[in-house]
């Protein structure tokens, strides 16, 4: 479900469907529940309503694992990470966005995170974020290349504004490869 207009009133008819959704006994109907909170929770977000927007988040969470699809579960979490990072809660959206990159799939969004999270987090002037990682399926499947290898990289601050200061952090480290 997308609601595109004036973003009250997305809120307004969101929290209409929304409780049609939750009430009902349908399991058709029950499945939207996960969408909707999630919608409604970026609709708050975006209007600066983080409190909000965080309990939607959580509830489309809870909706995602009582419907028990890894995925949705997996960007739920990152989005409850996202708005305790707007919320100011840094250290409980690094612990988040960590478990991702350690159970993986690799995602970009991750590390794009990770580095706003490690600026606000450390106040620093510049963070780079960069992981290397074998690529199973290019080793296993596919081209079946030994140790092909895919980085994912986010910059910020003076390490993305700065040529030169990215290109000193590339060299020291990856060297002369």
């Amino acid at each position: 479900m997308a609601l595109v207009g004036d973003p009250e009133a997305q809120v307004e008819w969101s929290e209409r469907t929304l409780a049609i959704a939750t009430a009902s006994t349908d399991p058709h109907a029950r499945r939207w529940i996960s969408s909707i909170e999630n919608n409604l929770g970026w609709t708050l977000h975006d209007l600066g309503r983080y409190e909000e927007a965080q309990e939607h988040f959580v509830r489309a969470l809870a909706a995602n694992e009582e419907r028990g699809e890894p995925e949705r579960i997996r960007i739920a979490h990152w989005t409850v990470a996202r708005g305790l990072r707007s919320l100011g809660r840094y250290e409980q959206a690094l612990v988040i966005q960590q478990r991702h990159v350690e159970q993986g799939p690799e995602d970009p969004y991750v590390y794009e995170e990770l580095a706003e999270l490690l600026m606000k987090e450390l106040d620093a002037k510049g963070v780079g974020v960069i992981l290397e990682a074998t690529h199973t399926c290019m080793t296993i499947r596919g081209v079946r290349k030994p140790g092909a290898v895919c980085t994912t990289s986010a910059m910020r601050g003076g390490f993305r504004d700065n040529p030169a200061t990215r290109s000193e952090l590339m060299a020291l480290i990856y060297g002369g490869r």
